[in-house]
């Protein structure tokens, strides 16, 4: 219990696995609407993780975990939407972002006239 290397370990262990938790509680919450975060979560939580230098096994499983259940248009189209990332950097201008806000509009309007010009006017 005094030694000095196994509470480092610990430590390090509990900042990776903080970024986690986090997350999943945000996700999991029923009080706030999540899904405008949830790519901006998942983003900053892979920075967390890189940042700790947490092992490549774990940051597997969180990518497998981002592209087979939580990586959907409609996740990027309201990370783009909310105007608390969209004026960042990088956010405004991305083409994947920008094209999937166009694919979901058109999923939901295909017989929209202007929508093959939407998002035209930022490149």
């Amino acid at each position: 219990m005094f030694d000095h290397q196994y509470w480092e370990k610990v430590e390090k262990l509990v900042s990776i696995y903080e970024a986690l938790y986090t997350v999943l509680r945000i996700v999991d919450s029923e009080v706030v609407p999540t899904m405008p975060f949830v790519y901006e979560l998942i983003r900053l939580m892979k920075a967390n993780l890189e940042r700790h230098k947490a092992k490549e096994w774990v940051k597997l499983i969180i990518a497998d975990r981002w592209d087979r259940t939580l990586k959907h248009l409609l996740h990027a189209a309201a990370y783009y939407l909310n105007p608390k990332f969209q004026y960042r950097p990088g956010v405004g201008s991305n083409p994947e972002l920008l094209q999937a806000v166009h694919d979901v509009f058109s999923k939901l309007d295909l017989n929209a006239e202007g929508l093959s010009n939407f998002g035209n006017e930022i490149f």
